[in-house]
């Protein structure tokens, strides 16, 4: 065996198993690192401490020299001791781009602990969940199984979470792997996790030559040890103008907060409250912090902020007007009319009795105007005064421009056209306003109730709706006359399928279903024609959807058994047969069970054989077509395949019956699976695979050409069955 395999139960033995052969096979040589790996050696991870450098160095040399003889190569070496890791960079150290003189020696871990090789101090670190998410059951034992500690050196720690796991665990609520925990038992988990008491506390003062904040950490340890270290900070001169000292604290508070809430946003902490001390001068003083820090926060001076004199404040009073009137009139009317023709009387005669004006009683440029000043201000003040609308104006894209009376219309480049001035250049008219709902009503209304597109191409006739599309297909769909035209019945929830629609392994037409459609008219008789009808038989098995066709003369019991014999001498005997409930098939059902038993009573040795050749007849409800969706589908697919065939021609007898042979063959080459697309995939499956063993595809035979089949006084047949052969049918 020259290969270890990775990964296997047994590669750790192996492993093993290969280092201890090797110390055995060379302890005449090293005896003393011979036991060294036997002893120190944990799977591929070799531990070792001593007491001087010089035998670290020496060891590991020994070490090296004896694995080699193995064809063991050991890399990736550090140590507590610099001098021990510059010697060693002759091997392939842990981190070969460490600089010795200023980078920190690495923290490794060694057998899943964390060993900090500059402290030589184990460390273990506890991973908390985020503050946004929940603490469950399943992350609390995440939680916990994070820690290994082989040797039980945090013992004490893990026991305080085993003991919660076990209450989280026998609660009577039953908790789920993914149940929020308790707050009870949560509050548990966060006062063991934060042993230590963190603070921030962020100062901030102000003077006329400039102002700044600055932000520590206060930690309190369990032994009520403090320590206080430093954050950040952010200072900044007073403007030039100068600022009242009030004005320049507050500046300061905000500059303050900022910097709070970034340290919390970072460090995902809550936010603490602060204390303000008088000052701080030196630079020692300010990286410490002050010396207050250190004592209990009950032994804090606390400074009352005054609120400034009057004086010492420059006021600014500022007079603020809106000029847009919330309770316009156009809305006001808009709201009280839901008829578009009542609302455009109701305002032109108030417009007439105030103004005096010749409007007309349907015009809709007094409303149209006034609601553009509502909702295109900016845009309608930008185009009277000729200047360009902003880039983030809806309507840059459509050039807008104002007409002769003042109403924003749509631009373009289509002012050659011969077309009315009202379609070429449409008013535009916002999307949420109610008038533009009134409009669309008006129109839709008009119109009786047309769909989206008309309805929309009607409107653009005179009017451009932003969003257009989503408003009117909005506006129809909360139409209730419109519903009521458009709705659909919910379709019913279909039964399960019998059992002999699912029945496999079985020989096609085993189980099978019967039904008629027709009639179809044919002519018969030479000099003195006359016409017939036709009725098509149509069987189909239940399973392998295989279809026989079968030409009836009428539909009498006496005409249907005689397709039913022909079905049973062509395709087989069907054990069970399903059917309409129709008289003929009711009065052969009857016929076939009274002959049976005729034929059962007269010979006395039929009795037996006769019985397992019976067919089990099942009827559909009466006025039930839904129950024969199996064979009602094919008789779609039938009349489909005819119709495309002779169409509306009147046929002769002899062309009916070559035409139903060619539509069962049609049918019966249909697929019944997926067609892939992939030409290394198998063919799918027809029910020519379970009627002949194999695809058989349809090939229609070309009985003649058509051009000598024009010329022949008799060739009406065969040029009827031709037009089929030469018709491509979807099935």
């Amino acid at each position: 065996m020259t290969v270890h395999v990775f990964g296997a139960i047994s590669s750790p033995t192996s492993c093993i198993f290969a280092l201890n052969r090797t110390a055995d096979d060379h302890r005449s040589q090293f005896p003393d690192v011979a036991d060294s790996v036997r002893r120190n050696f944990y799977v591929d991870n070799y531990l070792d401490s001593f007491d001087s450098e010089d035998e670290v160095i020496q060891r590991s040399r020994q070490m090296k020299s004896l694995l080699q003889l193995g064809g063991f190569n050991l890399t990736k070496w550090t140590s507590s001791s610099r001098t021990v890791i510059a010697v060693l960079r002759e091997f392939v150290l842990a981190s070969p781009a460490l600089d010795l003189d200023l980078d920190k020696l690495p923290v490794e871990r060694t057998l899943g602990v964390m060993w900090d090789s500059k402290r030589d101090m184990l460390t273990f670190k506890i991973r908390k969940p985020p503050n946004n998410v929940t603490l469950t059951k399943r992350a609390f034992l995440s939680i916990i199984s994070s820690v290994y500690d082989p040797l039980g050196l945090v013992a004490p720690v893990i026991f305080t979470m085993k003991s919660l796991l076990q209450d989280i665990w026998t609660n009577e609520e039953r908790i789920g792997w993914d149940d929020v925990v308790p707050e009870i038992l949560s509050q548990r988990f966060h006062c063991w996790y934060d042993h230590t008491q963190q603070h921030l506390h962020v100062f901030t003062d102000a003077s006329s030559k400039g102002h700044g904040a600055v932000a520590y950490f206060r930690t309190v340890f369990e032994d009520q040890s403090v320590n206080v270290s430093f954050v950040m900070s952010k200072t900044h001169v007073t403007p030039v103008q100068g600022l009242t000292i009030p004005r320049l604290e507050l500046q300061v508070v905000v500059e303050g907060l900022n910097i709070t809430l970034t340290i919390c946003r970072e460090l995902e902490i809550d936010l603490r409250q602060g204390y303000r001390p008088k000052g701080c001068d030196e630079l020692i003083y300010f990286h410490r912090g002050p010396s207050f820090l250190n004592l209990d926060p009950a032994e804090y001076t606390w400074e009352e902020i005054t609120e400034p004199e009057e004086r010492d404040v420059n006021v600014i009073r500022v007079l603020a007007v809106k000029t847009e009137d919330e309770n316009h009139v156009i809305d006001r009317c808009v709201v009280r009319f839901s008829s578009l023709l009542r609302l455009q009387q109701v305002l032109a005669w108030s417009k007439r009795f105030a103004n005096n004006t010749r409007a007309k009683l349907r015009d809709e440029k007094p409303m149209v105007g006034e609601l553009t000043e509502l909702v295109f201000a900016e845009e309608l003040y930008a185009l009277r005064k000729n200047l360009e609308l902003q880039l983030r104006s809806k309507l840059r894209t459509f050039r807008p421009f104002l007409d002769e009376v003042g109403l924003m219309r749509i631009g373009g480049r289509i002012l050659q056209a011969p077309i009315d001035y009202a379609a070429m250049h449409p008013i535009l008219l916002p999307a949420s306003q109610l008038l533009t709902k009134r409009i669309i009503w008006d129109h839709h209304v008009r119109h009786m109730n047309v769909k989206t597109e008309r309805l929309l191409t009607d409107l653009r006739a005179r009017f451009w709706i932003l969003f257009g599309r989503k408003v009117v297909k909005s506006f129809i769909n909360n139409c209730w006359p419109c519903k009521r035209t458009s709705a659909k019945p919910s379709p019913p929830l279909m039964a399960s399928l019998p059992v002999h629609r699912l029945t496999p392994h079985l020989t096609a037409c085993t189980y099978t279903g019967i039904d008629y459609f027709g009639p179809l008219t044919v002519r018969v008789g030479g000099r003195g024609r006359r016409h017939e009808k036709r009725w098509v038989s149509l069987f189909t098995c239940l399973t392998t959807r295989a279809v026989h066709l079968e030409v009836a003369n009428g539909l009498s019991m006496e005409k249907f058994l005689l397709c039913f014999s022909r079905f049973v001498s062509l395709r087989r005997k069907p054990k069970v047969v399903y059917s309409d409930n129709g008289t003929n098939f009711v009065a052969a059902e009857q016929e076939l069970r009274q002959a049976l038993e005729e034929l059962t009573s007269k010979h006395d040795e039929l009795p037996t054989v006769m019985a397992c050749q019976q067919i089990e007849w099942h009827f559909s409800a009466p006025h039930g077509p839904h129950f024969g969706g199996v064979w009602e589908r094919i008789v779609q697919s039938c009349k489909q395949a005819m119709k495309t065939s002779i169409g509306n021609c009147l046929v002769t007898d002899q062309v009916l019956r070559t035409v139903i042979a060619e539509v069962a063959a049609l049918l019966n080459a249909r697929p019944l699976t997926h067609l892939s697309v992939d030409p290394e995939d198998p063919d799918p499956l027809t029910p020519n695979h379970f009627l002949y063993g194999g695809a058989r595809p349809y090939l229609p035979l070309q009985l003649a050409d058509v051009e000598d089949m024009n010329d022949n006084r008799n060739s009406n047949s065969g040029g009827e069955v031709t037009k089929l052969s030469a018709t491509y049918i979807q099935v």
